[in-house]
């Protein structure tokens, strides 16, 4: 997945959490009606296809965080 992401690194429940900590926060009063990615870069003007393989990685790399 690493290739496929600009940051090159995995999200973590961490990074969801902040960004939802920031949606709820004051700072965010102007945002309305966004749909706000938080896959490291995953969806930047890539395609999303994903082999057999790369989602079986996610998903153990997901179960692992748990």
């Amino acid at each position: 997945m690493k290739h496929k992401q600009a940051i090159g690194m995995p999200v973590t429940t961490a990074d969801v959490a902040a960004a939802v900590l920031w949606l709820a926060s004051d700072a965010s009063r102007l945002v309305t009606g966004q749909d706000i990615g938080i896959d490291a870069g995953t969806s930047a003007g890539r395609p999303i296809g994903m082999s057999r393989e790369e989602r079986d990685t996610l998903r153990d790399l997901l179960a692992a965080q748990k």
